[in-house]
């Protein structure tokens, strides 16, 4: 029925499935439209490894302009021939690196991973996991914005028989300090910080000295007085 599609604001139920109006995304509409870009948030550590992981990640799309989804997610990559991949695995997000899964590549990339990628049994290997995202509970969202990080454990390869996949779990011991944001503002769902404007482009004009994709970075500890930011909340730094 329709209000297992969010009800009339959201979709509506077609032959048993539900079709979301613009701004809705999900199975049931439950998700606001996934962002196009995310980014790692420069007020946190970076994702940090034996090498330079990537800081922006954009939506993967087939030739057509569809998005490409992973159980009912959409996945993210970075630029450049070789690159990392951000996708939901079922119950969690996870980051990987092409070079060192040697199946994943661009040209081919929407085509490999709709048809012949699952999850637990498909043979690669992550470098970070996300904390865990049980459906209908406060973190459960279309993309991984502002989730918890932390790196897997290494893979071992023929753990198990049958040339089965071994399964990486996380290393408690060493959690990641990188957050996604969102990059791509509007004025309804993801909005520029400290008085930003946000254009229609998706972008954020920052009109108070802060900066960043959201305006998110207050201009602290440069010396300079800002009205903006001369305030208890920011020890009177601005």
């Amino acid at each position: 029925d329709a209000e297992f599609c969010g009800g009339d604001d959201r979709g509506s139920c077609v032959n048993n499935r539900c079709e979301c109006k613009d701004g809705w995304y999900g199975r049931r509409c439950e998700f606001p439209t996934p962002c196009d870009i995310l980014e790692v948030d420069t007020r946190f550590p970076p994702f940090q490894g034996t090498r330079e992981w990537s800081a922006q990640y954009n939506i993967l799309t087939f030739s057509s302009g569809a998005p490409l989804t992973l159980y009912d997610r959409p996945v993210y990559v970075s630029e450049g021939e070789s690159f990392d991949m951000i996708f939901y695995m079922g119950r969690r997000w996870a980051i990987l690196m092409s070079e060192s899964n040697a199946f994943l590549v661009r040209e081919t990339l929407p085509e490999v991973l709709s048809t012949d990628f699952h999850a637990y049994w498909s043979n690669y290997a992550v470098g970070f996991l996300s904390d865990p995202v049980d459906v209908d509970t406060p973190d459960d969202a279309a993309t991984p914005v502002g989730l918890r990080w932390i790196q897997a454990k290494t893979k071992q390869n023929g753990a198990s028989t049958n040339n089965a996949i071994s399964v990486q779990s996380t290393d408690q011991n060493r959690p990641s300090a990188a957050i996604l944001l969102c990059s791509t503002c509007s004025n309804t769902t993801n909005r520029c910080l400290f008085d930003g404007l946000c254009n229609d482009d998706g972008s954020c004009t920052c009109l108070t000295g802060s900066s960043g994709a959201l305006c998110q970075i207050p201009p602290v500890g440069n010396g300079l007085c800002d009205v903006f930011f001369n305030t208890p909340e920011f020890t009177h730094d601005g």
